[in-house]
């Protein structure tokens, strides 16, 4: 059994990001998952099985256990770790380009001309990162991030009560859950908000390089951060899903997953029109230069909506699980091995 490593790099338990997703997705075709735990505030050391063949590692040298028989896959997404490549033998290197190297992640940058050169492999979320390092390379892959499908599917149905803490109204509600950060275009946000006091304007997730929410207005609502778990509880609600990025370097290297999270469930999907937004035939994309035109574009989608249309975006999703995206790496992985 092939063993893929991914040392300390984010808090598992902290939110669900790519590499659980993919991980879990390898994890179900065969692969042995050692995810080193990135925790600093958490002083007690551990290795455990949270799925059959999938251990969470922390504080303990990944090299020392049992289940580490033959060297493994080294699964890098953040460039700055490569300066620690040495510490962590391995028979592959892979290097998993996760987000454009600019704007929120400049630091990023640091240790990226080492993972381009030393890397066996190289997988991609967007175009724009394949193309800028198949300037440098061959051996680059197109893997964008993938749906839960299974899971946000559920959504595509009422199935629960109107969560206690969602807008007590019928309003149209146009729903965003991710990270409350930089890259969100709040200036149009709030003019959107401010023109059409009769929408329910809802954000769901953890602040990101903010110290409070950034809007006090009647009709926006934050919700704070939800677990994983209760987020369809949510997404079953909005009326339209919303994908308000700023236009940025780093925006335009972003394939983001709540693109596909929101699709699995049917739901109408509107974003500013940052390059993945645009490039995907089931994603509306607006420029936020025409706030004055947003409402009459979201109810034309509403009223132009239908059951084939959402049974089409669910079906787009289900061909974009993560499920299908760990068949694709498993390829490349199994011929770069020589075991395929």
């Amino acid at each position: 059994m092939d063993t893929i490593l991914y040392p300390p790099t984010i808090n598992y338990y902290k939110s669900y990001q790519r590499p659980q997703q993919l991980f879990k997705a390898l994890n179900n075709i065969g692969y042995r998952i050692i995810f080193c735990n990135y925790n600093p505030q958490e002083s007690n050391s551990y290795f455990k099985e949270v799925f059959k063949e999938f251990y969470i590692c922390n504080k303990i040298n990944p090299y020392r256990i049992s289940k580490l028989d033959s060297l493994p896959i080294l699964w890098i997404t953040y460039p700055p770790f490569a300066s620690f490549i040495e510490q962590y033998p391995y028979r592959l290197l892979v290097f998993d380009a996760i987000d454009e190297v600019s704007n929120e992640f400049e630091s990023w940058q640091n240790g990226l001309d080492i993972l381009i050169r030393k890397a066996d492999v190289i997988f991609t979320t967007s175009h724009k990162l394949f193309e800028y390092h198949s300037y440098y390379r061959d051996d680059v892959f197109l893997c964008p991030n993938g749906a839960d499908y299974e899971y946000f599917n559920k959504a595509s149905n009422i199935f629960s009560d109107r969560p206690c803490d969602m807008p007590k109204n019928n309003n149209i509600t146009v729903g965003y859950f991710g990270a409350i950060a930089t890259w969100i275009n709040w200036p149009f946000v709030n003019n959107i908000a401010n023109l059409n006091p009769d929408i329910n304007f809802v954000f769901i997730g953890p602040l990101f390089n903010l110290a409070r929410f950034p809007l006090k207005l009647n009709n926006v609502y934050y919700l704070k951060n939800k677990n994983y778990d209760r987020l369809i509880n949510y997404l079953q609600y909005f009326d339209i899903c919303f994908i308000p990025f700023k236009i940025t370097n780093m925006t335009r290297g972003c394939n983001p997953i709540k693109m596909y999270e929101y699709l699995s469930a049917g739901k109408i999907v509107v974003a500013t029109d940052f390059d993945e937004a645009k490039m995907c035939k089931y994603v509306y994309t607006i420029n936020s230069k025409d706030y004055l035109q947003f409402r009459k574009f979201i109810d034309n989608l509403l009223a132009e909506d239908s059951e084939e249309l959402r049974l089409k975006r669910i079906e787009f999703a289900k061909n974009n699980s993560w499920q299908n995206r760990a068949r694709l790496v498993d390829e490349v992985l199994k011929r770069k091995l020589g075991t395929y």
